[in-house]
């Protein structure tokens, strides 16, 4: 099992680094392994050091607690489990170059790495729903919950005077039997109204 929790400055709130622990240890993963907040295999073998517990008793939990020592001036997601340690630092390393590109001003909003974080946390508390969509199989049917759930993570919000004000009615039940409105998506450049390009 790997999981991995994602650092954010206390300051700005913006995501610099994660940590990915399994049952043999932590790592920190940064957006550029050039220039790097701290030295990761100095930092934990420092931490390691100072921990009087065997390894061998020591669980992810244990770890990702001891990665947090003494880093203050930031405050953590809830973990979140992945498939493979590549998996874990390739999506991390995403995350936070989207952030990054934000910040320089490039055509990736703040909003779009929000929504990202959001959308990870609907897939990990309705994992049927991310294996229905990730399923190959044409005839496969969205019939797990969180659906609802992952298209505000998408939207980011719903103006209830806008195009998908429909979504608040169905959430409250207001919607009748077999009516389902468009979903639109706000306008990006190099976009057409629905969002597409």
């Amino acid at each position: 099992m790997i999981k991995v929790i994602r650092g954010y400055d206390s300051q700005d709130n913006s995501h610099l680094f994660s940590i990915m622990a399994t049952d043999k240890g932590f790592s920190y993963i940064f957006r550029d392994d050039k220039n790097p907040m701290f030295d990761s295999a100095k930092r934990v073998e420092l931490l390691m050091s100072k921990i009087a517990k065997d390894p061998k008793t020591l669980k992810i939990d244990d770890y990702l607690a001891i990665a947090t020592i003494g880093l203050s001036n930031f405050f953590f997601s809830a973990p979140m489990d992945e498939s493979s340690e590549k998996t874990a630092v390739t999506s991390e390393k995403l995350a936070m170059q989207r952030v990054y590109e934000s910040e320089q001003g490039h055509d990736v909003g703040v909003g779009l790495a929000i929504a990202s974080d959001d959308m990870d946390q609907v897939f990990q508390d309705y994992p049927e729903l991310y294996e229905q969509l990730a399923s190959e199989d044409p005839d496969q049917e969205i019939t797990a919950s969180g659906m609802i759930e992952l298209i505000f993570a998408a939207l980011g919000s719903v103006d209830p005077n806008g195009p998908n004000a429909w979504l608040l009615d169905y959430m409250d039940g207001q919607v009748a039997d077999g009516f389902v409105a468009p979903i639109v998506f706000d306008a990006q450049p190099g976009t057409n109204e629905t969002g597409k390009k």
